[in-house]
């Protein structure tokens, strides 16, 4: 491995979080060093025992995965900046209000202009002194033939992602009051309800094909599914490396909680004592999906949401984990706990 292809040190300890235009919680480590080429084939091997295999049982499903467009690398970028003539320091410029995309809870993502295949992810709270700031660094790609929107070079404490194709789903950051939030809420989610089961397929095999290359999904904020209108798919985004020995296993889970679980409060810019109107969808908090002793005013847009997951996740092998916010969303959508049981034991690989 050359002297370019290094990754931080937080990336091998706690996970090098891959996202483009939704943004990942974590902080880079200020230390970098270089890795062996082996150490880093070794890890893959591990985490990948037969992509090839996987694909072709899962196109045989009928299930989707292609990308949607080609997949750009390391390589592009340095032809991309050769051909307009840019460098370090003009990628770092696009660091500017023009440029900005969205962002998460500790970086801001940006717009490269004429890099259209690439987005700028920057620290908001990082000291980066001139020197780190302008050096390009490769980094490892532990899926370099498949976009999800993972890092594949490093700026000081920026990093350069692969542009996915698609918005962010539920743009809830543009909601000002806890009515509007709501509102948002149920019109993505009716529109996610009528989406074909081939949408779910998609989805389903996209998550599969990534824990197969030792990517974990960060399913806790439903802007890490972007959702590409023209062909009705969602791509996710924001994956974190597997540390070495450890099994990804992509879940039922990581489709239900991004498209049915609702933001809370403090998605909002300031704290309100909204009540829900008549016919809204009541949002009290992260994880409350219905008002004490009301009906669930969104329950068949939920259950036909469960059930494709559902035949989704079985037809990619998906497995499931239960916990308290699997619960909610399943009695959201008026799953009782025999269909419930029988899904969970359906799902469950041990």
């Amino acid at each position: 491995m050359t002297s370019h292809q290094i990754r931080t040190s937080e990336a091998i300890a706690a996970g090098l979080t891959v996202a483009a235009v939704a943004v990942a919680a974590i902080k880079f480590a200020p230390r970098l060093f270089a890795s062996a080429a082996n150490e880093d084939a070794a890890l893959v091997r591990e985490a990948v025992p037969s992509i090839s295999e996987l694909k072709t049982s899962l196109a045989a499903k009928g299930l989707n995965f292609a990308e949607s467009g080609p997949v750009p690398s390391f390589a592009d970028l340095q032809a991309a900046m050769a051909e307009h003539g840019l460098s370090a320091p003009d990628l770092a410029a696009a660091e500017s209000g023009n440029n900005y995309i969205n962002h998460g809870f500790h970086n801001d993502v940006f717009e490269i202009p004429k890099l259209s295949n690439f987005v700028l992810r920057v620290p908001r709270e990082w000291a980066i002194t001139p020197e780190e700031r302008f050096e390009l660094n490769e980094l490892f790609d532990p899926a370099p033939e498949h976009n999800f929107g993972q890092p594949i070079a490093q700026l000081g404490h920026s990093l350069v992602l692969k542009k996915v194709a698609g918005r962010p789903y539920g743009m809830f950051r543009d909601a000002n009051t806890l009515q509007e939030l709501s509102d948002m809420h149920a019109a993505e989610v009716r529109m996610a309800a009528k989406l074909p089961q081939s949408s779910y397929d998609h989805l389903a095999a996209r998550l599969r094909i990534a824990a197969e290359h030792g990517l974990s999904f960060d399913g806790n904020n439903s802007h890490n599914l972007l959702f590409e209108e023209g062909l009705r798919q969602f791509n996710p985004i924001d994956f974190s490396i597997a540390q070495r020995g450890e099994t990804v296993k992509s879940t039922l889970n990581d489709m239900l909680r991004p498209l049915i679980e609702p933001p809370g409060n403090s998605s909002l810019p300031a704290p309100s004592d909204w009540l829900p109107a008549a016919g809204h969808h009541p949002i009290v908090g992260p994880n409350f999906l219905r008002t004490s002793g009301e009906p669930e005013p969104l329950q068949a847009e939920y259950r036909a949401i469960v059930d494709k997951s559902f035949i989704a996740a079985q037809r990619a092998g998906l497995s499931v984990f239960e916990d308290d916010v699997l619960d909610d969303l399943m009695r959201s959508a008026g799953v009782n706990n025999k269909q419930y049981e029988s899904m969970f034991k359906a799902l469950y690989r041990g």
